[in-house]
């Protein structure tokens, strides 16, 4: 759907709103909209995605309340 965009500008703009929260220093956020991206983006985009992994690392890494487990990524309230 046109109106929408394509896959690849929903993903870029889910990261940039992930960036405004990033910002922000609202890591939580931040991590769910790259999350976002990274879902919505189509698998050839390499670079993209790349980034979209490399900005939601930078987020983990900053984020005192993210535990990850083998299931996947959560954040905790604690």
């Amino acid at each position: 759907d046109r109106a929408q965009g394509s896959p690849l500008d929903r993903a870029q703009g889910a990261k940039n709103k992930g960036n405004k929260y990033f910002k922000a220093g609202k890591y939580e956020q931040a991590i769910q909209c790259y999350t976002d991206a990274i879902g919505l983006c189509p698998t050839e985009n390499q670079t993209d995605l790349s980034t979209f992994y490399q900005n939601r690392a930078a987020c983990i890494q900053m984020c005192p309340c993210v535990n990850i487990n083998n299931t996947g990524l959560y954040c905790t309230q604690g």
